[in-house]
């Protein structure tokens, strides 16, 4: 997904992610995409944890990348089909090959 935004690297240290995410590009669309990306991230693993704990199931990694990537696109979806500003411009990144 790196390829995607043309990023080198990204931090693994949560403090080092924290302070990378406000300044993690200089265009905002790319910015606002990477902030996505990290949310849904954060989401999904919550809930695979709450899956683990509470119900003792176990999902491989590509499922759960699977879960954040329609994710991403369901909430481009919903940008476009509101006909929000925002919706063309994302949908490059969540619809369109890297």
């Amino acid at each position: 997904m790196l390829r995607r935004f043309h990023l080198p690297s990204v931090p693994l240290v949560w403090t080092d992610i924290l302070l990378w995410l406000p300044n993690a590009h200089s265009d905002s669309m790319v910015k606002l995409a990477i902030l996505q990306v990290w949310q849904a991230a954060i989401y999904e693993l919550w809930n695979e944890r709450n899956r683990r704990l509470h119900d003792g199931l176990t999902l491989p990694p590509v499922r759960i990348m699977g879960y954040i990537s329609a994710a991403l696109r369901d909430k481009c979806s919903a940008l476009l089909s509101l006909s929000h500003p925002l919706g063309p411009r994302l949908a490059q990144f969540w619809f369109d090959p890297p």
